[in-house]
Formats: structure tokens, C-alpha cells, sequence
């Protein structure tokens, strides 16, 4: 997924980063998962809160399978840093972040279970979309 496929909106003054993908389903491939790192890097820099979302049908189908099947040890160790290094710059963001998660978010279990060791508060608006905010 190129950085093209993230993008930034603000609605009401609110910064919003969607998750893109041709198919729709924001499957986490490294370069996807590089993009949105260095995208919560530079937005940190403006010190405001932050909503990251995908679409109405997937938050995110969660890793890349078939990307993933084709890594060797060495490969798949720096795939794993790289989430880790992405989470951990969504947990040391200087404003709240929410993750407003509508449709699937697979793979979202381990995740999100890792950011509340991290600090992260859950907040459930409906039974369909939930809110997850870090502090």
C-alpha cells in the first residue's frame, strides 16, 4: 500500500487518518505499515488529537498473508519491530489518538490487547463501531 493510500482529512477540527487500500480492505503490508509510522511521526509534531479509521466495510483485514508467507526469519523479525515501532509511536503521540473503527478489524484482538498494556483507555459508542483512545 503506497503512502498515497493514507490519507489525512479534518472534519471540524479534527484531524482524521484514513486508512486506503484499492480493494478496501487496508491490509497491512511493511510498506503500509512504514507509511502510517512515518505519517503519526509528522503528525505528532502539530500536538493534536488524532483519528485513525478506515471505511465503512474494514478498519483493516489485519497483515498481509500472502506478503507475510513469503518471509524468511530475518524478514519476518523486522516486519514484527516495525508494528512494534508503530505502536510505539501512537503511544508516545502528545495528544490522544482514537482508532473509530467501523466493519472488520481483523486481526485487531492481539493489537489492540497490546496497546492496553501500553496505556490505552476503550470507550464503545455502539455495538458497531468502537472507539479506542490512547492517553
Amino acid at each position: 500500500m503506497p503512502a498515497s493510500d493514507i490519507q489525512l482529512e479534518e472534519q471540524r477540527g479534527v484531524r482524521i487518518l484514513r486508512l486506503r487500500s484499492d480493494d478496501g480492505t487496508n491490509r497491512l503490508t511493511r510498506q503500509f505499515v512504514l507509511s502510517l509510522t512515518d505519517a503519526v511521526h509528522s503528525l505528532a509534531r502539530e500536538d493534536q488529537l488524532l483519528v485513525i479509521a478506515g471505511n465503512h466495510r474494514f478498519f483493516s483485514a489485519g497483515a498481509d498473508l500472502e506478503e507475510i508467507a513469503a518471509f524468511d526469519g530475518p524478514a519476518a523479525l523486522e516486519f514484527s519491530l516495525m508494528g512494534q515501532a508503530l505502536m510505539r509511536r501512537i503511544g508516545e503521540f502528545p495528544a490522544p489518538v482514537c482508532a473509530a473503527i467501523s466493519g472488520y478489524a481483523w486481526e485487531a484482538g492481539s493489537t489492540w490487547r497490546w496497546l492496553v498494556i501500553t496505556g490505552l483507555r476503550r470507550r464503545t459508542p455502539s455495538s458497531d463501531i468502537a472507539g479506542l483512545l490512547w492517553a
